[in-house]
């Protein structure tokens, strides 16, 4: 069964709402501040404001935060141990993070920093977590229309250390943007023939 590339795009605003409602969070103010967010300094602290602002407005509200660093596996890992040890079903899980960088780098695990970043820290949090979706819960994969430079994935040379593709800033997005997509795409797949 072939499928097509489906695209929705949602403005940040539409994705609050979305999530807001089904989250039932009741200040979509505080997550336009945490998507608004950029670099460690200021996530960290729009992740102390948030928290507080959410208990502030109810205090029955109780806020977990669990962090990982999706260039290391042995962080993914740890965290969806955390969050497999503390918490029930996941609602929504949403994977939104990305770098993009002029001159390749190698993670500690031995892949290229962008791929496994932007697209293998996904891919193994998602998979490590699907036992805990809620049946009619959502994955969301934040992308980029960037995705659109790479004609088609390269299995082959997907870290461009075989000498098939040559590293370039957007090439090696386009190529792990094009990755959320596909894996998404499929896990939905996955889910409508259960």
């Amino acid at each position: 069964m072939r499928s097509e590339l489906r695209e929705t795009r949602l403005s940040v605003k539409d994705l609050v709402d979305e999530v807001a409602s089904t989250a039932n969070f009741e200040s979509k103010k505080l997550m336009m501040e945490a998507y608004q967010a950029s670099g460690i300094a200021k996530a960290e602290a729009a992740k102390v404001d948030i928290c507080q602002d959410i208990m502030a407005n109810d205090a029955k509200t109780r806020v977990h935060v669990v962090s990982l660093d999706l260039s290391s596996l042995d962080s993914v890992r740890a965290a969806a141990k955390q969050v497999k040890d503390s918490f029930g079903k996941i609602h929504v899980l949403i994977n939104n993070a990305g770098v993009m960088m002029g001159q390749q780098n190698m993670t500690a695990d031995g892949y290229d920093m962008v791929m496994q970043a932007n697209h293998l820290g996904h891919y193994l949090w998602t998979r490590l977590l699907l036992d805990r979706m809620d049946k009619e819960g959502r994955i969301l994969c934040l992308t980029s229309s960037t995705y659109s430079y790479a004609e088609r994935i390269d299995l082959d040379d997907l870290f461009c250390t075989k000498g098939r593709r040559v590293y370039s800033l957007f090439g090696q997005y386009a190529q792990s943007k094009l990755a959320n997509i596909l894996f998404v795409q499929e896990e939905e797949l996955k889910r409508q023939r259960q």
